[in-house]
């Protein structure tokens, strides 16, 4: 199946970050009620630090093994899989 798209969209102005963090503005903070920061206090608590700890010393161990197996820790596929998967009819396609 091939078609081209042509893009009804028109060009979006070139922004600056700063427009979304008015912290990096001289603009005023929008203050918000304090609902949220209540809400905000309901987030952190003792259970998300932990599952944060847990995610980082998973990560530590995924980041040795990347640097001790290098580039074979990705997986490589061929066209001639990509090729064979979409001509078979699997929806979505997994390439194990």
């Amino acid at each position: 199946m091939t078609a081209t798209a042509t893009s009804t969209r028109a060009a979006k102005k070139e922004g600056s970050i700063a427009a979304i963090f008015t912290s990096l503005t001289d603009e005023e903070h929008n203050v918000l009620p304090d609902r949220f920061t209540d809400l905000k206090r309901g987030l952190w608590n003792e259970g998300l630090v932990e599952s944060w700890r847990e995610v980082l010393a998973e990560l530590e161990t995924a980041t040795e093994e990347v640097a001790s197996k290098g580039s074979e820790v990705s997986r490589r596929i061929t066209s001639q899989i990509i090729i064979a998967k979409s001509d078979t009819e699997c929806s979505p396609c997994v390439v194990q």
